[in-house]
Parts: C-alpha cells; sequence; structure tokens
C-alpha cells in the first residue's frame, strides 16, 4: 500500500468510528514527516478517544505552523470545551476570526454569547449560519 492509500485507509478508518485504527496508522506515517492532515487526523483520533491533552499537544503544534488555519482552532476549541477549559471560547473566536463563514466556530461563540446574556450578538452570529 503506497503512503497516499494509507493515509485515505486511516481517514476512512476514522470515518467508519475506529479512532483506534486511524490513530495507529497517522503515528506510523508521522515518523516518516509530520504533514498537517496526519497531525490533524491523530488529533481528531485522539480527542476521539478521550486524550485530550495529546490531542491539544498536536493541535497547538501545528497551530504555530499553521497560524491561519481556521479549522485547527475550531478543533482545539472543541478539544478544550471537553476539558471545560474555559480557553475554549478564545479558540472558537480566533476561528470566527480567520474565517467568518466557519460553522461550527460560529455556533460556539453565538452559544456562548447567548450564555452571557449577550442576545443581540449571539443572534447576529446565528443569522451567519443561515
Amino acid at each position: 500500500m503506497t503512503r497516499e492509500e494509507e493515509k485515505g485507509h486511516a481517514f476512512r478508518l476514522l470515518e467508519e468510528g475506529d479512532a483506534p485504527g486511524a490513530l495507529a496508522i497517522a503515528e506510523g506515517l508521522m515518523q516518516n514527516g509530520a504533514e498537517p492532515e496526519l497531525a490533524v487526523l491523530a488529533a481528531t483520533a485522539l480527542h476521539r478517544l478521550g486524550r485530550n491533552e495529546e490531542a491539544e499537544a498536536h493541535l497547538r503544534d501545528l497551530a504555530r505552523r499553521l497560524p491561519d488555519a481556521s479549522y485547527l482552532h475550531s478543533l482545539l476549541g472543541r478539544v478544550l470545551a471537553a476539558r471545560g477549559d474555559e480557553r475554549a471560547i478564545a479558540e472558537f473566536a480566533e476561528a470566527v476570526r480567520l474565517d467568518p463563514e466557519n460553522p461550527e466556530a460560529l455556533r460556539e461563540v453565538a452559544a456562548y454569547l447567548a450564555g452571557r446574556e449577550d442576545h443581540r450578538a449571539a443572534a447576529a452570529l446565528a443569522r451567519r449560519l443561515v
């Protein structure tokens, strides 16, 4: 199997719910070079396995290498939120700043604002989702 086929197989495993299998392949492939998509795959698998500290480490490293990648900040926000870390909202806000159309980040920031009873700002963000 070629490297590209292995990567494709790992992504399919993750989509099918086999996070341990996807992680094993990603970690094996990352030893030969840390391509961003493999690090995102590994971080996603780690998050699904509840290994959020490890997922956060992968994502923070990637965010330093790819500071303008909105999806990384969204995923980091999700990882931090799963741990109850209040820094999650800052990551979602950064994702929206980088990509004003990022639906996951827009939902999260709108929910945060609604929870703080800033309904006008929350509604404005929610309208952007429609």
